[in-house]
């Protein structure tokens, strides 16, 4: 993808993201960091750029959740790369369609409790041959293995994307830091997936305003937890 024209609007930090080949991305950081804005700007970009693009965006949680939090982080990123105006909004608040030589190409906001439930709905989809499709997971801290196994699944999947801040858990494990994030190969059964990491913190935003790096900088230690994993990007437990 040639994203010269587009460079400016877009943190270096996460350049090497927009240009990564390996089937599993892996972002992670704290909080304000740009890891969400950046990977959706990647997908819009593929969108404008690749034929018969979809890219489907979940958020594991209750559902309208995504409209909330997902939704205007994409229009926001459209609107940081200044191509808002090349897609509509389809029949659904939470779909962006394009609308350059009549082609469907479309990004999708989706939330999920049930994943047989997603699956089905992409059927359709997994049935043509002609069509790239990328996953995005935000908030990928909340997916398990056997739900991630299960988007491996999409035919025709070419890149899946998981965007989290590095929560551990109450045991103080994570299978996205011990199965993707400190490996460069994935396992599952006998399809073997490489793995694209990158890590970032706020100090990695160079579009942050100064008010919120000023309450970034200055975030007590209170629960060192909390600490260390939305100011330093470090995984931890949060009490």
């Amino acid at each position: 993808m040639n994203i010269s024209q587009y460079e400016d609007k877009i943190n270096k930090k996460f350049l090497p993201l927009f240009k990564a080949k390996e089937e599993i991305l892996v972002s992670i950081g704290g909080a304000a960091s740009g890891k969400t804005i950046s990977v959706f700007q990647k997908a819009i970009l593929d969108a404008i750029n690749i034929p018969e693009y979809r890219c489907l965006v979940v958020r594991k949680g209750n559902i309208g959740d995504s409209k909330v939090t997902t939704w205007p982080s994409l229009l926001m990123a459209a609107e940081i790369l200044g191509v808002k105006d090349q897609f509509k909004i389809g029949k659904l608040s939470h779909i962006l369609c394009k609308l350059e030589d009549d082609k469907n190409n479309f990004i999708r906001c989706e939330d999920f409790v049930d994943y047989r439930h997603l699956m089905l709905n992409w059927y359709d989809e997994r049935k043509r041959t002609d069509v790239v499709v990328d996953v995005i997971v935000e908030d990928a801290q909340n997916l398990t293995e056997s739900e991630f196994q299960c988007i491996l699944l999409i035919n025709g999947l070419r890149q899946i994307t998981l965007v989290l801040n590095p929560v551990l858990n109450e045991d103080g494990e994570s299978w996205i830091k011990d199965r993707l994030f400190n490996k460069k190969i994935y396992f599952p059964g006998t399809h073997n997936s490489s793995i694209f990491t990158l890590h970032s913190t706020y100090k990695d935003n160079e579009f942050l305003d100064e008010n919120c790096k000023s309450s970034l900088d200055n975030m007590g230690s209170l629960n060192t937890g909390y600490e260390s994993v939305y100011k330093f990007g470090d995984w931890a437990a949060i009490n």
